[in-house]
């Protein structure tokens, strides 16, 4: 919000929200009828709704000329993303695919080195226990814990998956998913997947039930072995003969938040095309969906 009054500090902020109960700041408008939305002229719609609205949304708003900051991930399912992408492209409208963590000063570090040295494997990780995302909130009522609206790890935690695209394209992917835990949801908990890149291959898992967070990406080169700790905000580079960490104190979620709607701003404002565009995002997306439908199952899922 503070971002936005920054760019356009004469704006007026709409909300579509569904329930009364859910409280806004002061100068943000309410829209309780979806029907009243596109009564107004916008020049930017954030989608934030559960996943498998997204798309739906998204093309209301691109009928209607605005431009689109959607979060991830794009989609639940294949279905109308090319109808969407094509309108976009259509009417000349500005989209972005929300993952925010390519602003993270570590992944831009370590994209960085990617870029100067290729890793021969890689490994990462990202571990959480889904009951503790929104502690207000039953998890058993969440989108997260229900497969048909976009839930379960490969989707709802596809910023791993996209992060090591952004570092390296993904040529090809399989997956092993499955539901293992106790958690009372109706998707999957746990994913493993074996990627292959253009210059690398490696191992992401991803679950929902880890009571001891972890978010790590580990890359092997010939000559060091780079250790990246996301919750830590640290680099530990090991050499055959020294160990260097580097300390990124600054770095926070909330700052790649706003780094991010910093960017997409810039891009509206230039008529930039900007990185993860429908276009752009299309491709991995197709991959994740047909890599999911394929995948092999562990346990009960």
């Amino acid at each position: 919000m503070d971002i936005i009054r920054e760019y356009y500090p004469e704006s007026q902020i709409y909300a579509y929200i569904s329930s009364n109960r859910v409280n806004l700041r002061d100068e943000v408008i309410p829209i309780y009828n979806y029907n009243n939305i596109f009564q107004r002229n916008y020049y930017a719609a954030f989608i934030s709704n559960p996943t498998f609205l997204h798309v739906s949304t998204a093309i209301d708003c691109a009928k209607n000329n605005i431009n689109l900051f959607i979060e991830k991930p794009l989609s639940h399912s294949l279905e109308s993303v090319i109808y969407l992408r094509d309108k976009v492209d259509q009417n000349n409208l500005i989209s972005y695919v929300a993952y925010n963590l390519r602003f993270h000063p570590i992944l831009q570090y370590l994209k960085d080195l990617i870029t100067k040295e290729k890793p021969y494997y890689f490994k990462s990780t990202c571990s959480s226990y889904l009951p503790n995302w929104r502690p207000s909130q039953d998890y058993r009522t969440s989108y997260s814990s229900d497969g048909s609206k976009g839930g379960g790890v490969v989707l709802d935690v596809s910023h791993e998956i996209d992060y090591i695209n952004w570092f390296n394209e993904i040529k090809s992917m399989k997956m092993k998913i499955g539901k293992v835990s106790n958690l009372e949801i109706n998707s999957e908990d746990v994913a493993d997947i074996q990627v292959k890149c253009k210059d690398f291959e490696g191992l992401i898992h991803l679950d929902y039930f880890s009571r001891v967070a972890e978010r790590t990406i580990k890359l092997y080169f010939e000559d060091k072995n780079v250790y990246a700790n996301l919750i830590e905000n640290k680099v530990t580079i090991v050499n055959h003969d020294r160990t260097e960490t580097i300390d990124f104190e600054s770095a926070c979620l909330d700052l790649s938040y706003r780094q991010q709607i910093k960017y997409f701003f810039n891009c509206v404002n230039d008529g930039k095309n900007p990185m993860n565009s429908l276009s752009e995002s299309l491709p991995l997306f197709e991959k994740i969906i047909k890599a999911k439908e394929s995948a092999e199952i562990y346990g009960k899922y």
